[in-house]
């Protein structure tokens, strides 16, 4: 099974974010994306080292 890299990880929620951020109809997607965007800056603080 592939590790999947930081990097990877990041670039998915970009992707996902990018392709939905217009017309977001279904208020499943829009919680879910709130949550890849909230993962994703608790990751970006976490490689800073700063205060999670």
């Amino acid at each position: 099974m592939r590790e999947f890299d930081l990097q990877d990880i990041l670039s998915a929620v970009d992707e996902v974010h990018s392709s939905l951020q217009e017309g977001v109809e279904d208020y499943r997607i829009a919680v879910i994306l709130k949550t890849l965007k909230a993962i994703q800056s608790y990751i970006e603080k976490a490689e800073k080292g700063g205060q999670i």
